[in-house]
């Protein structure tokens, strides 16, 4: 060879890094991980707001909803009177089951505790739940024996 040649060798290359099966494996399931903590909390937070009633929920009440009164104003009264959680809750699953005609007005009765969502279908379509009672009153009977017959029945 001649000393005036220069012979050039290929300079190493960098090798190529890999990711292992199992640190891609950990991380997806990181991720269903957190997707499915995520889902649990508003799960949670739903069943809260919608589906359980408050603490506090009047029973055997009627409550009366007026005509011309406005959801937002029912929303603000059911919430102050413990038949609601949340007005915002109530007012959107109001706008699902009614869409334009919102509240009906009315005489409800409320003989146990019922979550948002029942409260919203009731209102938006008339489910007053007041039950009828046939009384059969008596010929001779006065005003102080009719009253006594109502109390019992």
């Amino acid at each position: 060879m001649d000393p005036n040649t220069f012979i050039t060798t290929p300079e190493p290359q960098e090798p190529v890094v890999s990711v292992s099966p199992e640190k891609s494996h950990f991380e997806q399931w990181k991720v269903w991980y957190c997707a499915g903590f995520v889902l649990f909390t508003l799960f949670v937070l739903g069943y809260r707001f919608l589906a359980s009633p408050p603490q506090a929920f009047p029973v055997d009440t009627v409550i009366v909803v007026k005509k011309g009164e406005t959801l937002s104003g029912s929303a603000q009264s059911l919430k102050e009177t413990n038949i609601i959680r949340s007005p915002f809750a109530f007012k959107s699953l109001m706008v699902l089951f009614g869409g334009t005609k919102g509240l009906m007005a009315g005489e409800y009765y409320l003989e146990k505790p019922q979550s948002s969502l029942k409260m919203a279908w009731r209102l938006s379509h008339g489910d007053y739940e007041l039950k009828n009672v046939r009384i059969t009153i008596p010929e001779g009977l006065n005003s102080k024996e009719i009253a006594e017959l109502f109390i019992k029945e």
